[in-house]
């Protein structure tokens, strides 16, 4: 919390008295340039906040009550065309934390690398938190983070992406473990009198490759998919005490990515992991899938009702813990009827139910989001 009003402070400040004051004083006729006008600030941010009924059946527990999903702040300074920096940070749980803090750097219109804790190559699902098709991502999406890099999916890294209006790669190279813990992911120890490892034999780094296809002739149609290979070990991944190394894939098909973007909406997601079977763990072998299947259609100007089945299995190769989970819902941009993108403010109400004989559950969401 500290290090993040820090930097802002001191961009802020900069921002706001830096230029005023150069331009203030008497100078020279001809005074050297100060590359102050190069420095551009954008300051935004994210409200959800949410009213919710839920019930769990195994625990007789029915709740109802009032939530703050996520609330963020993001700032970008820009130095010319090529350097900016990013940081974005989180508040619901009141604990202000960062989530990403990046240096980017265009090196053409195309190509642009980013180094840092960054959200970097990843399955398609995990979209930006301001686009989210119903009131959350595909459950599978979820538990796909917190079995591999951590819960928000971020990690540190370099990531190279090259796009084009016809879709994008990124390669993506990190630790493996978004963990903040500099035992564990963030690992900045220097050279000097104490351990320059802390102790750690570690050389294991993950590499994940994305890429998505947007075809010129079909308006809206995006073909894509990711893989990836993680051999750090982390806590996220042990079964028994013991971290795994593991691989993923996935893939999708969008019509449609984003809310509002078109009169009917269709996507498609697929994601496996595979995990490692050390003979010290027994020989446990565990494939995790979660397959997602997303439908929308506009009402009228500025709203859509939508749909999503979706199946997922912590284990292939053992049955009868599989999961099923459907959600209904709609949703209405009041800032869409004024001509501005549909996400800015944006109304969402939608049920959804776990389809599960032994212990069933549901909720019933309204969640007001605001995007500046």
């Amino acid at each position: 919390m500290t290090t993040f009003y820090r930097i802002l402070a001191l961009l802020l400040l900069c921002g706001s008295l830096l230029v005023p004051a150069s331009r203030a004083q008497t100078l020279p006729s001809n005074p050297p340039s100060l590359g102050v006008e190069k420095l551009a600030l954008q300051v935004g941010g994210t409200a959800q906040v949410r009213a919710t009924y839920a019930h769990d059946d195994l625990a007789a527990s029915n709740r109802v009550g009032f939530g703050v999903r996520r609330l963020r702040l993001r700032l970008k300074a820009s130095w010319g065309e090529r350097v900016a920096f990013f940081i974005q940070g989180e508040g619901a749980n009141a604990e202000f934390r960062v989530l990403d803090l990046a240096l980017e750097y265009r090196l053409s219109s195309a190509l642009q690398l980013r180094a840092g804790r960054i959200l970097g190559a990843r399955p398609a699902a995990l979209a930006s938190h301001t686009k989210i098709d119903a009131i959350d991502r595909p459950v599978s999406v979820g538990e796909w983070a917190k079995r591999t890099v951590g819960a928000d999916a971020h990690d540190f890294g370099i990531e190279a992406r090259w796009t084009q209006p016809q879709g994008h790669i990124r390669a993506f190279l990190h630790n493996g473990d978004g963990h903040w813990g500099r035992a564990r992911g963030n690992f900045r120890e220097e050279v000097g009198v104490g351990s320059t490892t802390r102790g750690i034999d570690q050389t294991g780094l993950a590499a994940t490759i994305e890429a998505a296809y947007r075809p010129q002739a079909v308006a809206g149609l995006e073909i894509g998919g990711f893989a990836g290979r993680n051999t750090t070990r982390n806590p996220n991944t042990a079964h028994n005490d013991m971290g795994r190394a593991y691989t993923t894939y996935g893939a999708h098909l969008y019509w449609g990515a984003t809310p509002g973007s078109q009169p009917l909406r269709l996507k498609v997601d697929f994601l496996g992991l595979d995990y490692e079977t050390p003979a010290a763990q027994g020989n446990f072998q565990q494939q995790v899938q979660g397959l997602s299947v997303f439908a929308a259609s506009r009402l009228f100007r500025g709203s859509e009702v939508f749909a999503r089945y979706e199946h997922f299995d912590p284990n292939t190769t053992h049955g009868g813990d599989d999961h099923t989970f459907l959600t209904l819902g709609a949703s209405i941009s009041p800032s869409a009827w004024r001509g501005l993108p549909y996400h800015q403010e944006r109304i969402t109400l939608a049920w959804t139910t776990r389809l599960d004989p032994v212990a069933p559950s549901y909720g019933l969401v309204l969640q007001a989001q605001f995007v500046f």
